[in-house]
């Protein structure tokens, strides 16, 4: 590949790869503090975690439609198309967002019921839910700022918003869970109020950065008919990009209302495990999100074999970063997570399931890029179907029987997910290097 596209990928990498994970820390620094109150405690956050997760895709139409439109119009040197469909996209998510809020406000204790929360977990659920849920609007416009500014590629202004972010929870965490400087305690709902005035903050200081660069100054009365092609290319790539991680988030929703059957000491173990091995796959979101923008750039000004060198490229790397990270991850298991728990059988659960998920990290890194990359060029249905098929049938029923009715627990459940992973990443590489996503740019 070219060096000076190397150089360009690595230069917007690096401050996408500290956002993210400044970003993950978050939910792990809150585990880690709710650990040293109750185990019960964690697994609460964690079954809110993964509702709040999957409702929060929706926002993700909006931001995805925006980043892979807002980097084509750029590779083709339309700004004033750029900046309409950055307006839009946040005016469309303001709105979703508050709709959202009012909703999840409402309706946090029949969500928390349905995941068939025994009543240690949803008196501490169901208000974190109501709490978070309730200022999901918080989200929905900074996920499109985000997705603006990155595309734009000036994503160090989202790193350090996130790092002030962190340092906002961090110290709200400190004061509101365990009652330090004057505070209350308040454990669980401590949390969740350290979340809402971290994304406060995190909003205005995004806000401002797009303001101070001039990405509000558009022209004032656009023709409908623009906006209307302009919601509609939004749509054709956000709806199945944003598909496609809802089906994932859904069964994984799914799978974790199964988990909740076998007890707490396994939903508490998944909930550790799951915020441990985000720095296995933190550098392919992190490349992913880069490399999308790249080639979005290079698709839109029509230089499609550079686009797909690019997202090769990019996929080997995620491949074999991911597989050593996730090696490294299984060796230090013993020696961290005796500082979360001391349970003796979520400690056996932990370090087990992490030594199965090597052989899960490298499938997952493939899947994340080919799947960003795919939505990126103007072709995001194929991840969509796959991900319909082959995490419904291999992941969400696979899991069921291995791990359900035929009595092997969490640790069948996490061989299926392995299944899963490494037969998605198969079919994606395999049409990413058939090049059947080429002529489909949006400029």
């Amino acid at each position: 590949m070219d060096t000076q596209l190397k150089a360009r990928l690595a230069r917007l990498t690096r401050p996408i790869f500290i956002e993210t994970l400044l970003m993950m820390s978050l939910g792990t620094i809150d585990v880690f503090m709710l650990s040293q109150i109750s185990d019960t405690s964690v697994a609460a956050v964690g079954l809110v975690n993964q509702l709040l997760s999957m409702i929060f895709l929706l926002f993700l139409v909006g931001a995805t439609g925006t980043a892979v439109v807002c980097s084509q119009y750029l590779g083709a040197k339309q700004d004033q198309d750029f900046r309409q469909t950055a307006q839009l996209s946040l005016l469309g998510n303001l709105l979703l967002g508050a709709l959202v809020s009012l909703w999840l406000a409402k309706e946090s204790p029949w969500l928390v019921s349905a995941m068939n929360a025994a009543p240690s977990l949803a008196k501490d659920a169901i208000p974190y839910c109501r709490i978070v849920g309730g200022f999901a609007f918080l989200h929905a416009i900074s996920v499109v700022c985000v997705s603006v500014l990155r595309s734009r590629e000036m994503a160090i202004y989202p790193m350090y918003v996130q790092l002030t972010a962190n340092i906002v929870n961090i110290l709200a965490n400190y004061c509101l869970i365990f009652g330090h400087w004057g505070f209350p305690a308040m454990g669980v709902h401590g949390a969740a109020w350290a979340t809402v005035l971290s994304r406060c903050v995190g909003l205005i200081l995004l806000l401002y950065a797009l303001a101070r660069h001039g990405f509000t100054h558009l022209r004032k009365d656009p023709a409908k008919s623009a906006v209307f092609v302009k919601a509609k290319q939004i749509l054709a790539i956000g709806l199945p990009g944003a598909g496609e991680m809802f089906s994932y988030t859904a069964s994984q929703v799914v799978i974790t209302y199964f988990i909740t059957s076998l007890g707490v000491a396994a939903l508490a173990a998944r909930t550790y495990v799951m915020h441990c091995v985000l720095v296995t796959f933190l550098f392919a979101i992190a490349l992913g999100q880069a490399a999308s923008i790249m080639a979005g750039h290079l698709v839109g000004s029509h230089h499609y074999q550079a686009a797909k060198v690019l997202g090769e490229f990019a996929i080997r790397r995620a491949l074999i970063l991911s597989i050593l990270l996730s090696i490294l991850l299984a060796i230090a298991a013993p020696f961290f997570f005796p500082l979360l728990t001391t349970d003796p059988d979520i400690l056996r659960l932990c370090t087990s399931i992490l030594l199965i998920d090597i052989a899960l990290e490298g499938g997952r890194a493939v899947n994340i890029l080919t799947g960003r990359l795919l939505a990126a060029v103007g072709d995001p249905l194929y991840p969509l179907r796959v991900s319909i098929v082959v995490v419904w049938t291999v992941a969400t029923a696979g899991s069921y029987l291995v791990g359900i009715q035929f009595g092997f627990g969490l640790i069948g459940m996490w061989w299926m997910f392995v299944f899963d992973e490494g037969l998605r990443a198969s079919l994606q590489w395999r049409y990413w290097r058939k090049s059947h996503w080429m002529q489909k740019s949006l400029c």
